[in-house]
C-alpha cells in the first residue's frame, strides 16, 4: 500500500535550498501540478459555496449478496517463450520493462501470458467494484469426494475470500459455507452429529484454516513496494540526473528529505497492520469441543474449526470464532461489536419443521457470529447446547467487518482526473521545450552527453522544487495544532480533505449521547386529564404510586431482563425502568439451567418499599418479545393468589393506542405527545388488559399476538430521556450554520434516534419528518414503500421540506427491490436506525457517490467500515474504532469534528494560496529558462542566479 501523502511529497519534493544555477538551467521540478489538484481541490463537490464556522473469452460476473460484485475477465496460462525474451530486453533496457509490467496489470498478461479457457488457467484476470483489476494465480487442492475418491479443486483467493471452479457450469464461484443459499433449516438441523474425521479433513482441505490473515510485510518489502511508484522513480531519476550534472549537494538534501518521507510512511503502515493484525488474532487460540461421529468429543483451537463442525457451548458462555446456528439450548450474547447495541440478545434455536432456505442475515435470531461474546448458556433436561459452524474465516460476519477495513473502497475524487489532464498538459509544455532546446543545441554542435543533461533538465523544471516542501507546511501545523487539542492524525493527506467536508454522519450512542436510556417520569391516565402545565403532572418517584396498580405491575413486569452472573442484564431501556420501580426480580433455578422447571420469573416489591407480607407477587409466565412491525412488547403475568391471567404491554405510542379501547384514550393525548416529543423525550405507552377466565396455563402458551394485543386499557405514558452529550447541540448548530448537512446513522432503534436528533437539532423546526418503510415482496405481494408521519409532523409528499426516517430493514428492501429510488431516499434522509455495520458502510458510499465529500464521526467496532470508506473518519475511541480511522480524538465528544473542519480549511487554504504563488514562479522560471537557451552567447551558463 502506498501512503498517498509522502508519494506526492516525494514526487515533488526538490526541497526548498537555495541554489546556484546556470543561467541556462533554472533547474528543477517536476509536475508540481498533481499535489497542488490534490491538496488544494481536495475532493471538490457542486454542494455550493462553504460557510464560515462560528466557534477476450467470456467473462463472468459473481454478485453475491455477502460478498462485493467482481468481474472474472479471462484467464491465461504462462507463456515460457514470451518470457524469455521479455527478460532478454528488459536486461538490455536497463529494467525498465520491469518497471512496466509492475505499474500495468494488462501489459503484464499481454507480454508474458496467453489467453486460455478459464478452465484450464494458470492465471485469472479479476475487475472488482471499484473497475480495477488485479491478477491471481490459480492453486489446486485435493479432496475426496462423498464415495471417497480423490477430486482436484481449482481456486483462487480475491481480497481473503475462496472462489472455486465449478466443473458443472465452467465458472468460478465464491466458496461459501453451508448456507449456500439452497440449504435448508431441516437440512441443517440434520448435521447435528458433527462430522467424521475424515470429512473434516476434506473440509478443512477446502475452506482452509478459520482465520482472517492480515499480513504484516517486513520493511523491506514495504520499502520496494513504495519505491517502485511511479513518483519515488521519478524522484530517483531526477535525483541520478542532479548527481550527473554537478548538483550533489542539493541531490543528496533531496534524498535525505525522501528517505525521511518514505520511513514515516512505512513505520505508519506498519504499526496500523499490527494493531489490525492483533485485533484479528485476539480469540484464534481457543479451546472448543467438537463433535465427531467417530471420536466423540474432541478439543479444537478456533483456528481449525470448519463448516459442519458441531461445537459445544459452555455454561459459563464463550467468545465466538464463527458463525454458528444454535441447535439447541438458547445463549444471551453480547453483539456489540457487530451492531453496537449494548443490550444482550437471546438467540434460540429454529424450528426442525421449518423448510426455508438457510440465511444467516434472515434467520439472526438462531446464529451466533463470529466476533460476538456469549455470556450465557441455557439448556433443556441436562442436554448440551450445541451449535453448527456454517461459516468460518474470512466470510464471518466479523471477516467482513475486517475486510472492510483492509480493502475500503476507492475514493475517486473530482479533481484526480483534472490532476491527471493538468500534468499532461505540463508534459506536453515540457516537452515542446525539450525539444526546441535540443534543436538549438544541435545547431550549435554541442555534445551529444550535454544536449541530453539540458533536454532531460526541462521536465525538472516544469513545477518548482519549493512547492512540495511549501504546500506541507499548512498540513503540519494543523496537525501539530490538532495534538495539543488531542486529536491524532494517521493520514496526513486527510487534513486537507478535512477542509472540504459537506456531510457528517454521526452515530448516536457514545457519540452525540451518554450510553443508555434514563428514566425521566411517568405520566398517568390521571395525570393526562389536566389541561395545565404537563409537566407538573409527571411522578418521577414511583414509589408514590400504590405498589398493587396495573400500571406499576406494568412497569415492573413488561420487559426481557434476566440475571447474568449475579446482576440484571438486557435492554438499557428495560433496565433503567425497572430500577426505577425499586422492584425486585428473581428467577429460578441456575443461570444455566432455569429453562427446566416450568415455576415463572417473580417480580416482587423490594422491602423497602413495604412492612410485614409481600403485598403483591407477579409471575411472568409468558412473553413476547419486541417486535419491530408492531412496535411493541407483552408479557402474559399472573399475581400470585389469582386464578386469572393478565396481559401487560408498552411500546409505541401510536401503536399502543390503536389497539386501546377508545373510552381508556384521552382526548388530548396526541397534543401530549406532540409536547413531549418536541422537548426531545422517548415515549412509551403503557396498557394492559384482564384475559378470558377460559385461558389456562396450557392455552396461553397458543395464544396470538394480535389476539391478546387488542382492546388493551390504557394507563399512561413512561418518558424517557436519552442524554445528550453537553456539547453535541452546539456542535450540530454550528455544522448546520456553515451549510453542512447532519446525518444520524445508529444501530440503534429508530424512534430514540429521532427523538435525540430533534433535541440536539439535527432536524430543523421547520420541517417534517416522514418514517419510510418498505415491506419486500412475497409470491402474493409486490414490494412497496410506505411513508408515515411522525408524531407532530404533517406528511405532504408535495413539501420539499419532507424528509426521512428509515431503518435498517427497509433498507435492505430499498436496495433489493428499489435500488433506482435508494438516491432520492438517501438525499432526503436524516436518520437511519438500526443499521448494520455494513449498511452503515454502503450509506457513506451513497453519499459519496452524490458528490458529498463525506465524515464519519463514531465510537464503536460496528462504525469501524464506514470510517474507513468515508473521505474523513473520526473515531472517539481508542478500541478497534481507530484501527480504521485517520483521525482518533482522545477528548469524547463530538466537538472535535469541528475542530478537524477548522484547521482541514485552515490547511486548503494554505496549499492553495502556495500553489498560486508556486504556479507562476514555476512558469516565469520554465519561460525564462527556455529564452536563455535562445541566446547564443555561451557565457551566460557561468551566470549564477538564487532561486527562493
Amino acid at each position: 500500500m502506498i501512503n498517498t501523502y509522502t508519494s506526492w511529497l516525494l514526487y515533488y519534493t526538490k526541497s526548498i535550498i537555495v541554489k546556484a544555477v546556470a543561467a541556462e538551467n533554472f533547474t528543477d521540478r517536476p509536475p508540481v501540478a498533481t499535489i497542488t489538484m490534490v491538496l488544494c481541490f481536495g475532493c471538490c463537490s457542486s454542494r455550493g459555496d462553504y460557510s464560515p464556522i462560528d466557534d477476450g473469452f467470456p467473462s463472468h460476473h459473481i454478485n453475491n449478496l455477502d460478498v462485493e460484485y467482481i468481474d472474472i475477465k479471462c484467464g491465461y496460462s504462462y507463456n515460457q517463450v514470451k518470457k524469455i525474451i521479455f527478460n532478454i530486453i528488459a536486461i538490455c533496457m536497463v529494467g525498465v520493462p520491469y518497471l512496466a509490467i509492475h505499474w500495468s496489470v494488462k501489459l503484464k498478461l499481454y507480454l508474458l501470458m496467453t489467453p486460455c479457457p478459464l478452465s484450464t488457467s494458470d492465471i485469472v484476470l479479476v475487475t472488482d467494484a471499484n473497475n480495477s483489476d488485479a491478477i491471481y494465480d490459480v492453486h489446486i487442492s485435493i479432496i475426496k469426494d462423498s464415495n471417497g475418491k480423490r477430486k482436484t479443486v481449482r481456486y483462487f483467493k480475491h481480497q481473503l475470500l475462496k472462489y472455486i471452479w465449478d466443473e458443472n457450469e465452467n465458472v468460478f464461484k465464491f466458496l461459501q459455507g453451508l448456507d449456500n443459499g439452497t440449504t435448508t433449516l431441516s437440512n441443517l438441523l440434520e448435521k447435528c452429529h458433527g462430522l467424521t474425521s475424515d470429512e473434516y479433513t476434506n473440509q478443512l482441505e477446502l475452506f482452509g484454516k478459520n482465520e482472517v490473515i492480515v499480513e504484516v510485510h517486513s520493511y523491506w518489502k514495504l520499502f520496494f513496494a513504495e519505491v517502485l511508484n511511479p513518483f519515488y522513480v521519478f524522484q530517483i531519476f531526477s535525483i541520478c540526473l542532479w548527481f550527473f550534472d554537478d548538483y550533489e549537494y542539493y541531490a543528496v538534501c533531496v534524498l535525505i528529505s525522501s528517505a525521511f518521507s518514505i520511513g514515516t510512511s512505512l513505520y505508519q503502515l506498519k504499526t496500523q497492520s499490527r494493531s489490525l493484525k492483533e485485533t484479528v488474532e485476539t480469540n484464534n487460540n481457543d479451546i472448543y469441543t467438537v463433535l465427531r461421529r467417530d471420536e466423540g468429543s474432541v478439543k479444537v483451537k478456533a483456528q481449525f474449526l470448519v463448516p459442519g463442525d458441531v461445537i459445544i457451548i459452555p455454561p459459563g458462555g464463550c467468545n465466538i470464532a464463527c458463525d454458528a446456528l444454535l441447535l439447541s439450548g438458547n445463549c444471551i450474547v453480547d453483539e456489540s461489536l457487530l451492531t453496537g447495541e449494548s443490550e444482550p440478545i437471546t438467540k434460540s434455536p429454529p424450528s426442525s419443521i421449518e423448510e426455508f432456505c438457510y440465511s444467516s442475515s434472515s434467520h439472526k435470531h438462531h446464529t451466533l457470529y463470529c466476533g460476538t461474546r456469549i455470556l450465557q448458556s441455557r439448556f433443556y433436561a441436562g442436554a448440551q447446547v450445541l451449535a453448527l459452524v456454517v461459516r468460518t474465516g474470512s466470510s464471518t460476519a466479523k471477516g467482513n467487518l475486517i475486510r472492510s477495513i483492509m480493502f475500503p473502497k476507492d475514493m475517486d475524487f473530482e479533481f484526480y482526473l483534472d490532476s491527471i489532464k493538468f500534468v499532461l498538459i505540463m508534459f506536453v509544455v515540457a516537452t515542446v521545450g525539450m525539444l526546441y532546446c535540443a534543436y538549438l543545441y544541435v545547431i550549435r554542435d554541442a555534445s551529444i552527453e550535454y544536449i541530453v543533461i539540458r533536454s532531460l533538465d526541462i521536465y525538472t523544471v516544469v513545477v518548482p522544487p519549493a512547492l512540495p516542501a511549501a504546500m506541507t507546511i499548512g498540513i503540519v501545523h494543523s496537525m501539530k495544532r490538532l495534538k495539543r487539542l488531542k486529536i491524532y492524525c494517521t493520514c496526513q493527506t486527510r487534513i486537507n480533505v478535512a477542509g472540504k467536508i459537506k456531510l457528517v454522519c454521526f452515530d448516536k450512542t457514545g457519540t452525540l449521547t451518554e450510553d443508555g436510556l434514563h428514566f425521566f417520569g411517568l405520566l398517568p391516565y390521571d395525570g393526562l386529564k389536566s389541561v395545565t402545565n404537563i409537566y407538573n403532572n409527571l411522578v418521577k418517584d414511583l414509589s408514590q404510586i400504590d405498589i398493587r396498580s396495573p400500571i406499576i405491575a406494568t412497569i415492573a413486569s413488561c420487559h426481557s431482563l434476566t440475571h447474568i452472573n449475579g446482576s440484571l442484564a438486557g435492554d438499557p431501556l428495560d433496565l433503567s425502568m425497572f430500577n426505577a420501580t425499586n422492584w425486585e426480580l428473581e428467577e429460578p433455578g441456575a443461570d444455566n439451567s432455569r429453562f427446566d422447571n416450568l415455576l415463572p420469573s417473580i417480580v416482587r416489591p423490594s422491602k423497602k418499599l413495604y412492612s410485614g407480607e409481600v403485598p403483591v407477587e407477579i409471575g411472568i409466565v409468558h412473553q413476547f418479545p419486541f417486535n419491530s412491525k408492531t412496535q411493541s412488547m407483552c408479557v402474559i403475568g399472573q399475581v400470585f393468589g389469582t386464578r386469572g391471567y393478565t396481559a401487560y404491554c408498552k411500546g409505541a405510542p401510536e401503536k399502543i393506542i390503536q389497539n386501546c379501547l377508545k373510552e381508556t384514550v384521552p382526548t388530548n393525548i396526541f397534543s401530549v405527545l406532540e409536547e413531549f416529543g418536541s422537548s426531545g423525550y422517548r415515549v412509551l405507552a403503557l396498557a394492559y388488559k384482564n384475559l378470558p377466565k377460559k385461558v389456562n396455563w396450557k392455552s396461553l402458551y397458543h395464544l396470538k399476538l394480535e389476539d391478546v394485543q387488542c382492546n388493551l386499557i390504557f394507563l399512561g405514558f413512561l418518558v424517557m430521556q436519552n442524554k445528550l452529550k453537553p456539547q453535541s447541540s452546539n456542535v450540530i448548530k454550528q455544522l448546520r450554520t456553515a451549510n453542512i448537512k447532519c446525518v444520524m446513522v445508529t444501530g440503534d432503534n429508530l424512534y430514540t434516534g429521532l427523538s435525540v436528533a430533534r433535541e440536539c437539532s439535527m432536524i430543523p423546526s421547520n420541517i417534517n419528518i416522514a418514517v419510510l418503510t418498505a415491506t419486500p415482496s412475497t409470491e402474493l405481494n409486490k414490494a412497496e414503500i410506505k411513508l408515515e408521519p411522525t408524531l407532530g409532523h404533517n406528511l405532504d409528499l408535495q413539501d420539499e421540506k419532507v424528509y426521512y426516517a428509515i431503518d435498517g430493514r427497509s433498507w435492505s428492501v430499498l436496495e433489493s427491490d428499489f435500488p433506482n429510488s435508494l438516491p432520492y431516499v438517501v438525499s432526503k434522509g436524516l436518520v437511519f436506525g438500526r443499521m448494520l455495520p455494513e449498511q452503515k458502510m454502503k450509506l457513506v458510499e451513497c453519499f459519496q457517490n452524490m458528490g458529498y465529500v463525506t465524515a464519519m464521526c463514531g465510537d464503536g467496532a460496528n462504525d469501524a467500515g464506514a470510517l474507513k470508506v468515508a473521505h474523513v473518519g473520526i473515531s472517539l475511541s481508542q478500541a478497534e474504532a481507530s484501527i480504521a480511522a485517520p483521525f482518533t480524538s482522545q477528548i469524547t465528544n463530538v466537538s472535535c469534528v469541528t475542530k478537524v473542519i477548522r484547521e482541514g480549511r485552515c490547511a486548503l487554504v494554505t496549499s492553495f494560496g502556495i500553489f498560486k504563488y508556486m504556479t507562476c514562479y514555476s512558469l516565469i522560471q520554465f519561460i525564462t529558462l527556455v529564452l536563455l537557451y535562445s541566446v547564443e552567447r555561451y557565457y551566460v551558463r557561468k551566470f549564477s542566479i538564487f532561486i527562493f
